[in-house]
């Protein structure tokens, strides 16, 4: 084996790729986040949507990961911020009167 992860070091990506196919191994390249936001696949499949996201602006995020024909399926949401909906749900558990008290004393956001 090290002979082989030797061999291999040596070859480019186009070289080893070009190999596999010829001896019809199956095989796929492993991309780092950023290699697969440029790929040539991904794009072309659209697997990333740009959208405007209310804190940090313009974000790039993997699109819903199913697709159905008649009923598209999308993100509609973000995550929501640190603290975004914490009157929302302390007032949902009945703590709506503990809100100002619980935030001065650091336990919410």
């Amino acid at each position: 084996m090290d002979m082989v992860y030797a061999n291999a070091a040596n070859l480019t990506q186009a070289e080893a790729t070009k190999r596999f196919e010829e001896q019809r191994v199956p095989f796929a390249m492993i991309l780092s986040p950023d290699q697969l936001t440029r790929d040539e696949h991904a794009v072309a499949i659209g697997l990333f949507v740009e959208e405007d996201h209310h804190i940090v602006g313009k974000t790039r995020m993997p699109r819903h990961p199913t697709r159905f024909r008649g009923t598209p399926a999308e993100l509609t949401n973000h995550s929501p911020g640190l603290g975004e909906h914490t009157d929302e749900i302390l007032t949902e558990l009945g703590r709506a009167d503990d809100i100002a008290e619980l935030r001065e004393s650091g336990v919410v956001a």
